[in-house]
């Protein structure tokens, strides 16, 4: 039989090819889009979010809680003129439990209406975000951003916050609306035994995404100690005491929040973001009394005179006219008339000296130093006052060698670090990204006080206005 297979010489067959019948095309599909309103309270609903709003990651949090609490907690009790006393309990607790952060402090506790409104997140309140003073905080959100992060992380207990204070207690736990992406927080009040101070406590999931690290906490704990000399502290961990600092000078003072402000520290667009603030919250209020522009002058520093008052009044030719009046109207800001009311209240006042400001001084700073093993002989101390645009600062700058690497017992110290903005800890070393300057880092470099030298470093810097670069407050700008 004659072979099938081609021979040598013999043509290939082009390959069989099964060609597919040809789909027909899918007729156009068309959808009608709808424009989604998405609610601005989202910011509190997700990790990436809060991230964004705090500057922080979510392994900062229980850092960043601590933080905002210590700086409330300080702050009320230097309102109404007490010397602080603040304590921190952090228990771990056994595994698969949440973990309890508790902040205590001995002022005058927080009323109920304020627990209401830090939990309507509608709304942002706060005493001090119009005001132009050498405040801790002045954004008026932290507790709002402290109730999402526990609900976030997750855990069995999730987003559960307690406040105690004036013989109430206010359970409140946080949750998501799904569907709108808005918080929902319930407020579950009962009694409590704290009548004295304020008590809060967080609930915190037991997990590795955001740990509590002791010695993080102590460090940060450790800054407060260090910027605030009036300061009575107690940093319990698992019930072992970790930190138990005595004030070094409970008679200390400083420029508080309640003080009045001065008219020297205001740009116009500030001193009129001021004023309209005072406008809405009279037009909110209908049954307040409208401030008139007299009534304005005089919560300025150095107006408090009844003369001096009605001078500032009669030069404007304002005497009984409301400060709604006199500022414009809702579209259209009388910017010459503020501008006048400015200049007259600066004119008619002196600039603060930044020694009002606070001065935490020596004996404080050596104190200190020697209680973390600082060779008292090499102590430094420098202070350095002034003016920036007519707002005073005040600068003070520690430096002190080990006392065991100076003797030669032990040379495999550290720098050890310390920083402060207006009498509150920082997170992150804020002086390292000056604008158009070297940062501390390359300027303690050059001054052979690097990351690896045995010598303690403590730097403060207090200011009526502070130019953060960024939301987390790390970085200042500083000409």
């Amino acid at each position: 039989m004659p072979s099938t297979s081609p021979g040598r010489g013999s043509a290939c067959p082009p390959p069989y090819r099964v060609r597919r019948p040809k789909e027909p095309d899918e007729p156009a599909h068309k959808i009608e889009r709808v424009a989604f309103t998405t609610s601005r309270l989202a910011e509190y609903c997700s990790e990436k979010e809060l991230v964004a709003q705090t500057g922080h990651e979510s392994l900062d949090w229980p850092r960043v809680i601590i933080k905002e609490l210590i700086d409330n907690a300080i702050d009320a009790c230097e309102e109404v003129e007490i010397a602080p006393v603040v304590k921190v309990t952090i228990t771990t607790g056994k595994r698969g439990k949440p973990i309890r952060i508790v902040v205590a402090d001995n002022g005058p506790g927080i009323p109920s209406a304020t627990v209401s409104g830090i939990i309507d997140y509608n709304v942002r309140i706060s005493s001090r975000e119009a005001y132009i003073s050498p405040t801790r905080g002045r954004q008026g959100n932290a507790l709002k951003t402290i109730l999402p992060m526990s609900f976030l992380l997750g855990g069995k207990v999730k987003g559960e916050t307690w406040i105690e204070s004036r013989g109430r207690k206010h359970r409140l736990i946080f949750s998501v609306n799904a569907i709108k992406q808005e918080p929902i927080v319930r407020n579950i009040s009962s009694r409590s035994r704290v009548g004295t101070g304020t008590r809060v406590t967080m609930f915190w999931p037991d997990c590795c995404e955001a740990p509590i690290v002791a010695a993080e906490i102590a460090e940060l704990l450790t800054q407060f100690v260090v910027v605030n000399p009036h300061l009575a502290f107690r940093f319990v961990m698992d019930g072992k005491s970790v930190i138990d600092w005595s004030a070094s000078n409970p008679d200390w003072t400083k420029y508080r929040a309640c003080d009045a402000t001065s008219a020297h520290w205001y740009s116009l667009e500030q001193f009129e973001r001021y004023a309209g603030a005072l406008i809405d919250r009279d037009q909110v209020d209908k049954s307040r009394k409208k401030i008139t522009v007299r009534e304005f002058a005089a919560q300025f520093r150095g107006m408090s005179a009844t003369e001096r008052q009605k001078q500032v009044v009669h030069e404007l030719n304002a005497s009984h006219l409301s400060l709604c009046r006199f500022f414009g109207s809702e579209t259209s800001v009388n910017h010459q008339r503020m501008e006048k009311l400015l200049r007259l209240l600066q004119r008619h006042t002196r600039p603060v000296r930044p020694e009002l400001l606070g001065v935490i001084g020596e004996e404080h700073f050596r104190k200190l130093c020697i209680s973390v093993g600082g060779e008292p002989k090499s102590f430094k101390y420098f202070i350095s006052p002034g003016h920036a645009e007519g707002r005073p600062y005040i600068v003070e700058i520690v430096t002190c060698a080990y006392k065991k690497w100076v003797s030669g017992k032990d040379e495999r110290r550290a720098r050890y670090l310390v920083t402060g903005v207006n009498f509150s800890a920082t997170l992150e070393n804020p002086f390292n990204t000056f604008r158009g300057m070297e940062g501390m880092d390359e300027i303690l470099t050059d001054l052979r006080a690097d990351s690896g030298a045995p010598v303690i470093v403590a730097v403060h810097y207090a200011s009526p206005h502070i130019e953060y670069l960024d939301r987390g407050k790390s970085r200042i700008g500083l000409e």
